[in-house]
């Protein structure tokens, strides 16, 4: 039987991690990588000795031993983690990786193995879309069951032209990445798997993009979800964007910056609500346009109880 690992590099609260690693051993997953970014984090603990959990904390030690020092920039501590991760798989008799995030959810509308095994793919790209906040606070910031989808050429354009302004910021209609993950197999045509995709490949991949297999994004989900993640980010790095991000988050994160030094904590509510919520109005258009659409969790297809 076909066995699939999803790797994640985490920090986050534990009762995220917990809805996170429960509903990814549900779909089928025979393996979930957690690569714990503070090696501190209690949450490690937790899923220590968890069945089809593998813990590792990216100490000292972890970095020492792999790139001989803690890369400063998180993007390049994922990759290394994702392909020290294939390494070890591969050795463990895992034919598929797929590496997403803790705030994404997969959503299989029919069997994770089945789908995984009637592709002669080397890669698939998962379909994409971003949880809507509508309100701001969330007792789990996987509970959004609307959804912006990306827009086709041309629907972001109507869409603005008949009112729905507000839902885009930038020129852009997703907050976070619409560039979506892959499920990659791990043969020796590839090299190097980045965040998003395998970046290095001895020959072209065959790429699918299914459209049973769905990649859920809850990006920012809830006033405090959206406060820690760039307070994170400004706590980290200081007011400076992070030249891998595209330009329109950069932007929200300047905002974000410009807004919690000189208005305090309501300022910084007022445009979290100005980002990330879209008026009644706006999204009946959205929806009559195909652009936005519900999703319920628990319609997504499970291997396991």
């Amino acid at each position: 039987m076909t066995k699939v690992a999803v790797v994640s590099t985490v920090k986050a609260p534990l009762a995220q991690l917990k809805e996170y690693v429960s509903h990814t051993i549900s779909i089928g997953m025979d393996r979930v990588c957690l690569f714990f970014d503070d090696p501190s984090d209690e949450a490690a603990q937790y899923f220590t000795d968890m069945p089809n959990v593998e813990v590792v904390l990216c100490s000292d030690e972890h970095w020492k031993n792999g790139l001989g020092e803690r890369p400063v920039e998180h993007q390049k501590r994922q990759v290394f983690n994702i392909n020290f991760a294939a390494d070890r798989l591969k050795q463990d008799g895992f034919e598929w990786l797929i590496s997403i995030d803790c705030d994404e959810l997969l959503y299989p509308k029919r069997p994770l193995h089945r789908i995984l095994e009637e592709t002669t793919a080397d890669a698939l790209r998962f379909p994409i879309l971003e949880a809507v906040s509508e309100r701001l606070t969330y007792d789990s910031i996987f509970s959004p069951e609307i959804f912006k989808k990306v827009p086709m050429r041309g629907q972001g354009r109507l869409a603005r032209l008949l009112g729905c302004r507000k839902a885009f910021f930038g020129g852009q209609y997703f907050r976070g990445h619409s560039a979506s993950k892959m499920a990659v197999r791990m043969t020796d045509k590839v090299v190097e798997i980045g965040i998003h995709w395998p970046t290095k490949t001895r020959e072209e991949l065959t790429i699918e993009r299914p459209n049973d297999l769905i990649l859920l994004h809850f990006d920012c989900v809830g006033y405090d979800n959206w406060h820690q993640k760039w307070n994170n980010i400004l706590q980290s790095y200081g007011p400076v964007p992070n030249p891998h991000h595209p330009p329109f988050r950069q932007k929200q994160f300047m905002l974000f910056c410009g807004a919690a030094e000189k208005g305090g904590d309501e300022a910084i509510r007022e445009l979290y609500l100005e980002l990330h919520t879209i008026p009644e109005k706006e999204k009946r258009v959205l929806r009559m346009l195909g652009l936005m659409t519900s999703m319920d969790l628990n319609d997504a297809y499970r291997e396991r109880a």
